[in-house]
């Protein structure tokens, strides 16, 4: 926003999610954080160019210039799973992991006349509705959106 006159415009498109923001030191420069299909990733933005740059940096948050111009951020990875608790047994058991991967795995359903899990993952790329058996074996890429699905009900 230019501070004298009240005018407003738009840096970046695309992303949904921005996570942290700040100014560098001396050069006409921003850095910032955002999720891209289930992945936290750095860029630059360059005021003199008005390009948006990938920084190249997975699981980049929150990022935060020093004086000097370093980049400083916290470094987000997270293992994802899907588990299941048996809490009908007469011991409740601990959490059991389903299906275990680097990518995420998320809003997990399951539906007992199919013994199938719905949920979705960024196994392909993107975040897509998969299915798989209720023990985690078979899964079966549902959706070819190229895009965030959110939730598979």
């Amino acid at each position: 926003m230019d501070i004298a006159t009240g005018n407003t415009r738009v840096l970046t498109t695309g992303f949904l999610d921005i996570r942290g923001v700040d100014w560098h030191p001396f050069k006409d420069q921003l850095v910032f954080s955002a999720v891209e299909q289930d992945e936290r990733r750095g860029y630059f933005y360059n005021f003199d160019t008005q390009t948006v740059t990938d920084m190249k940096v997975k699981g980049l948050s929150y990022p935060e210039f020093s004086a000097q111009g370093d980049v400083y951020f916290h470094q987000w990875h997270i293992d994802s799973a899907l588990m299941r608790i048996k809490v009908n047994d007469p011991i409740v058991s601990s959490p059991f992991p389903v299906l275990s991967t680097h990518f995420t795995m998320r809003y997990a359903d399951y539906n007992e006349a199919q013994n199938k899990i719905a949920f979705v993952s960024s196994e392909s790329g993107d975040s897509e509705l998969w299915v798989a058996n209720s023990d985690g074996t078979n899964r079966v890429q549902l959706s070819h959106l190229k895009a965030s699905v959110y939730s598979p009900v």
